[in-house]
């Protein structure tokens, strides 16, 4: 099945993202997007819309190629597919990491229609209305003090202007953080940047702590994007029986702690394992219509 050339990841998939998102009721859609390593040989470029902690793909690319950094040529057909599949009445803000922080994306965005957050190094250069061409890390700011900067022009020989900035160091880690965005910053610049670690809990579902696709045998790009659409539908499935769960008020027959501390998908899988021994019902309609969390999850001491 993985290798049968009939099967289109992207053909299959893209109507299921459209139906499950088309009554999506706020007023914004947060895009994770980022890569991952597969035993050092293939790359997996991937996009998923931020929901209740976690992220649920929307689509990806499989490349054998050993870096996970990548051109904007190799995912920008994958941007676009993506941006016919999203309800139009929502504004798009894309969240993406240091390897992503390049001009060609970012007028590329705009040209989408969509907004972005993306984190940049401390040698990437701004040019200020005031002070000049500049490194983000020589702009002054004191431990635990964040900084909002407006119209700066980024980049010398491929320049974008209009961007917004907002930087911080933050005092409990020590750790800066410098943040791009196509809209003004604020303070919620940052916790919207944040949502973009959603990422990372769904590439570690997809090995160490759920699926384990790392001890698949597979080792062909078209074979592990079709295994990948197996992992996506999963995903959905999972976590719209999690959040039925919850909803439902029956999130202790399955997680005992009086406060949620797994995720929705993990909620929906133990769910699963219980209704086949027991006979439990399973939900038959999947529909994501918010990023509101009928249940925060809470930390354990």
């Amino acid at each position: 099945w993985v290798n049968n050339p009939r099967i289109n990841p992207a053909k299959l998939y893209s109507p299921v993202v459209k139906a499950v998102f088309a009554n999506w009721k706020d007023s914004e859609i947060f895009l994770s997007f980022d890569t991952s390593m597969l035993w050092d040989e293939y790359c997996i470029i991937r996009v998923c819309i931020v929901h209740l902690g976690r992220a649920i793909p929307v689509g990806w690319r499989v490349l054998k190629h050993k870096s996970s950094s990548v051109k904007i040529a190799t995912y920008q057909d994958l941007l676009n597919r993506i941006s016919k599949l999203l309800p139009v009445t929502a504004k798009v803000i894309l969240l993406a990491d240091r390897g992503f922080a390049n001009a060609e994306l970012i007028r590329y965005v705009r040209q989408l229609g969509w907004h972005c957050r993306i984190r940049i190094k401390g040698n990437f250069w701004l040019h200020h209305p005031r002070r000049g061409w500049e490194r983000v890390s020589q702009f002054p700011v004191a431990i635990g003090e964040a900084k909002l900067i407006h119209n700066v022009q980024i980049h010398k020989c491929n320049s974008l202007t209009d961007v917004h900035l907002a930087i911080a160091w933050e005092s409990t880690s020590k750790e800066h953080w410098y943040i791009i965005s196509t809209e003004p910053t604020n303070l919620q610049t940052f916790r919207e940047y944040g949502f973009r670690f959603t990422i990372e809990e769904n590439f570690l579902d997809d090995k160490s702590s759920g699926f384990n696709l790392e001890d698949s045998k597979l080792r062909s790009a078209p074979a592990l994007s079709r295994l990948c659409l197996v992992l996506a539908m999963t995903t959905l499935f999972l976590t719209a029986q999690g959040v039925e769960v919850v909803i439902s008020g029956q999130r202790r027959c399955v997680d005992p702690h009086w406060f949620r501390g797994a995720s929705y998908l993990k909620i929906g899988w133990s769910w699963v394992k219980q209704a086949l021994k027991k006979g439990w019902n399973l939900i038959s309609a999947i529909s994501f219509s918010t990023n509101v969390d009928p249940e925060p999850v809470k930390a354990s001491r």
